[in-house]
C-alpha cells in the first residue's frame, strides 16, 4: 500500500479535521533524523532555533502535551534540545522525566547489566572495518556506518550477531546505525504509552501524533496508527510503520507548525 506523502494536500486536510476535533493532542516524537537532520558528529546535532520555537509553541499550549523521544542519555538530550514544558523520554524511554520528576523504568538496573557484557564481547573486535564508529549510549551501542559500504554494513551486522550470540539483546538494522539493544519489557511504545497515562485528560481519546525514522521507532508508529492518530514515518522505510510519509526532519517541522496553527484554533481543554 502506498503511503501518502505527509505535506499532500489531502493529506493535511484530513489531519486538520482530527486536530480540530480532538480536545487534546499528545506528540511523541523522534530527535535525530526526526526534528534535527542526522548529524555526522552527533554532539552537533543540537536543535535549530527556528524548530524550538515551533515545537515551544506547541508544547506551551494547555490542550497539547509534547514528548522527545530518543536513544541519547537524558543528559545529553536536554543539553541538545533545550525544551522547557516537555516530557524526555531518554535511553529510549527507559529514562522519563516529566514535570521535573525522573522516573527510571524497572527493567533499567536489568538492562545495564545485559549490557556490560555486550561491551565486553564487542570490545576491540570490529576493528576491522574502518570508518565503524561505535557509540556507547550506556543501555545501547550504535554502531555507525554511514562511510561504508551495504556489503560492510551486513558483514558487521552479521559479526555483531555472531559475537553476541546467546545475550539477551536486539540488533535493529537502521539507515546509517546498526543499534545493539538490550531485550527486556520495553520499546518506545512502552514510552507512548506512559506519556499518554501521564498527560491524558479525563477519559477522552486524544490525537496522537508520533514521528521517527528508525526500525527502534516502530511501535511508536503502531500506537499512533492503531489509534487513528498520525504517524509519521521520515524517509520511505519507517513510513511502512505509519500511515504518512515525511521525506526529512524539514517537513516534519513544516507539519508541526501548521499542526500549531490548527491547534490555535481549539478552546483551552477543562
Amino acid at each position: 500500500m502506498k503511503i501518502p506523502p505527509l505535506l499532500a494536500e489531502s493529506s493535511l486536510k484530513s489531519i486538520e479535521r482530527l486536530a480540530v476535533a480532538s480536545a487534546q493532542a499528545l506528540l511523541a516524537l523522534d530527535y535525530d533524523g526526526t526534528i534535527v537532520p542526522l548529524a555526522e558528529n552527533p554532539s552537533e546535532a543540537a536543535l535549530p532555533e527556528e524548530t524550538r520555537e515551533v515545537l515551544c509553541r506547541l508544547a506551551g499550549r494547555p490542550q497539547a502535551a509534547l514528548a522527545i523521544i530518543s536513544g541519547r542519555t537524558l543528559a545529553e538530550i536536554k543539553k541538545l534540545a533545550k525544551l522547557p514544558d516537555v516530557t524526555y523520554a531518554a535511553l529510549n524511554g527507559l529514562v522519563i522525566l516529566a514535570n521535573g520528576e525522573r522516573e527510571d523504568h524497572e527493567d533499567l538496573p536489568r538492562a545495564e547489566r545485559i549490557m556490560v557484557r555486550v561491551r565486553e564481547e564487542i570490545d576491540g573486535k570490529l576493528r576491522e572495518w574502518d570508518g565503524l564508529r561505535v557509540e556507547d549510549r550506556g543501555v545501547a551501542l550504535a554502531l555507525h556506518h554511514g562511510h561504508l559500504t551495504k556489503k560492510d554494513a551486513d558483514a558487521i551486522s552479521a559479526r555483531a550477531a555472531e559475537l553476541l550470540d546467546g545475550e539477551r539483546v536486539q540488533i535493529l538494522r537502521g539507515r546509517n546505525v546498526i543499534e545493539v539493544l538490550p531485550d527486556v519489557a520495553w520499546d518506545k511504545g512502552v514510552a507512548v504509552r506512559r506519556f499518554m497515562e501521564m498527560h491524558r485528560i479525563g477519559g477522552t481519546l486524544p490525537l496522537l501524533v508520533c514521528a521517527g525514522d528508525e526500525p527502534i521507532d516502530t511501535p511508536a508508529l503502531h500506537m499512533a496508527r492503531d489509534l487513528g492518530g498520525v504517524a509519521i514515518g521520515v524517509g520511505a522505510e519507517a513510513a511502512r510503520s505509519g500511515n504518512y510519509l515525511a521525506k526529512d526532519s524539514c517537513e516534519v517541522v513544516r507539519f508541526l507548525d501548521l499542526l500549531d496553527g490548527w491547534l490555535a484554533s481549539r478552546p483551552a481543554a477543562v
